[in-house]
């Protein structure tokens, strides 16, 4: 059995009556992990059959663009029949970071995020020292903030690591060095 997904909001699914012990139709099921531009919606199922003829269909549907868990599922009872895997839909936004000199050696960090941050989002990641999540977002108009400082340090490079679900939906910064003036 087979589900293939596009960005575009197309797919198809391939299987075999054996491999699914006699169906001939299943529900394909998106639940919402992160909705962008604040749409919201709960789980979405349609009804699939194996195709024949290998070409994608459109979604039937308008999912706001976000990112989703999607899986194949009984049509009765409804538990899942592969494992399911995470999907992206839209164009992914961009993450800004900034940074300016204060008193003291410091720079300020600032990232601004077009999408909310939660804690653990993104992290300072000090190598062998291990890693320090930064906090949530603060909103601020239409954007969201986190600011940090940092007193820079030749001898040990900080990175930003970001959770596995940012990386599908946002363009994001790897390393302070991104920003201007980091030495």
């Amino acid at each position: 059995m087979e589900l293939n997904l596009y960005d575009d909001r197309r797919y198809f699914v391939t299987w075999t009556e054996h491999e699914l012990e006699g169906r001939s139709k299943a529900k394909l099921v998106f639940q919402p992990i992160r909705c962008l531009d604040g749409g919201r919606t709960g789980p979405v199922e349609l009804t699939v059959y194996p195709i024949q003829d290998y070409r994608p269909r459109k979604l039937d549907i308008r999912l706001p663009d976000g990112l989703y868990r999607c899986f194949l599922a009984d049509v009765d009872s409804g538990a899942p029949l592969i494992s399911e895997r995470e999907v992206f839909f839209g164009k992914p936004r961009r993450v800004e970071l900034r940074s300016q000199r204060e008193q003291g050696g410091f720079r300020r960090f600032t990232i601004v995020s077009p999408l909310p941050l939660r804690a653990g989002d993104c992290s300072l990641d000090y190598g062998v020292f291990g890693t320090v999540p930064l906090p949530e977002a603060e909103k601020s108009g239409e954007q969201y903030r986190i600011t940090f400082l940092l007193r820079p340090r030749r001898t040990l490079p900080v990175k930003l690591r970001w959770a596995e679900h940012m990386k599908k939906m946002m363009t994001l910064p790897e390393t302070l060095e991104d920003t201007s003036g980091w030495q």
